[in-house]
């Protein structure tokens, strides 16, 4: 991790951790080819990866996961935590809702026991795309948005770049 600290909080650093006072960060796993950024889009954000480009990394390319990779992120992993589908009407054919979110510590499960007990004859999960997914260590969104929350996230954030 590379981190620019906020100079207004530095005497506290030593009393809490590094993420708290930074604001921009570089996470950078060279041995896996992953570098995630999140800086703000300001004078001193940009100035930031600038300089880390310059010094240490060189130019970036940006990659967006393909919208496919939610589908098999989806069929890999059992137990999810979180799923939400674009409820858009012109996929659904009808109005009213924009998007329908199921969480739960097992929520494949939860639609499993859902669609049994209450007799439900259409797959909610698959009423339209899935836009978001997540695990205990890992949560994709459609665009650029992932969210690593364990180590073994990285691993799986890997797979889901480059394994499928």
């Amino acid at each position: 991790m590379i981190a620019k600290l906020d100079k207004t909080r530095s005497r506290n650093i030593e009393k809490s951790s590094v993420a708290e006072f930074s604001r921009d960060v570089i996470y950078w796993m060279p041995e896996k080819g992953i570098l995630l950024t999140d800086n703000h889009h300001d004078k001193n954000g940009d100035s930031f990866l600038k300089e880390m480009k310059e010094l240490l990394i060189g130019e970036l390319d940006t990659y967006r996961y393909r919208v496919m990779a939610l589908k098999d992120y989806y069929n890999d992993n059992t137990e999810l935590t979180k799923l939400t589908v674009n409820a858009d009407p012109q996929i659904t054919g009808f109005d009213g809702l924009s998007q329908i979110e199921f969480k739960g510590d097992h929520v494949k499960k939860g639609l499993y026991g859902l669609h049994k007990r209450h007799d439900i004859r259409v797959n909610l999960d698959g009423i339209g795309p899935r836009i978001e997914i997540s695990s205990q260590n890992l949560q994709l969104r459609i665009g650029n948005s992932v969210k690593i929350t364990t180590f073994d996230g990285i691993n799986e954030l890997y797979k889901v770049l480059y394994e499928n």
